[in-house]
């Protein structure tokens, strides 16, 4: 049996762009779900919005892909705080596309938007044993 991490290796090296379309649905789910758990380690909730953050800061369709593929792979309600926060960040007035990304976030940043963080941090742990088993469930 390949490990999961052996897959996840493969997946990354087959494919520089997650949303490839080279990738079957499940193959996607375990990749994206992958690299929010590497970017939510490496640099916390912050540090994954930043690098799914569109160039105009309007369309969150990779935070959006991201949370589709998450709820795939997780119960915990990750993926439906993902799209939750993708709401708030795409309501976001356009007059904040050109500050520093820490005083864009201190404008959408509100209880709601804190409790969702808090809630996706709280299952990260819980998100790679389920990664770790959906992964195994759908070997290729």
């Amino acid at each position: 049996m390949v490990e999961p991490v052996e897959v996840w290796n493969q997946l990354i090296a087959r494919s520089g762009d997650p949303s490839s379309k080279s990738l079957s649905e499940d193959e996607r789910a375990i990749l994206l779900t992958n690299v929010l758990l590497i970017e939510t380690e490496n640099g916390g909730i912050s540090g994954l919005l930043y690098n799914l953050s569109p160039v105009d800061r309007a369309s969150w369709s990779e935070l959006r892909r991201t949370a589709a593929a998450v709820s795939r792979v997780c119960v915990h309600g990750i993926g439906e705080s993902l799209s939750e926060l993708a709401d708030i960040l795409e309501k976001a007035p356009q007059s904040n596309i050109t500050e520093t990304w820490g005083r864009f976030l201190a404008h959408v940043s509100n209880d709601h938007f804190t409790n969702l963080t808090s809630r996706i941090e709280v299952h990260v742990g819980d998100l790679w044993e389920e990664l770790e088993d959906f992964t195994i469930l759908h070997s290729f």
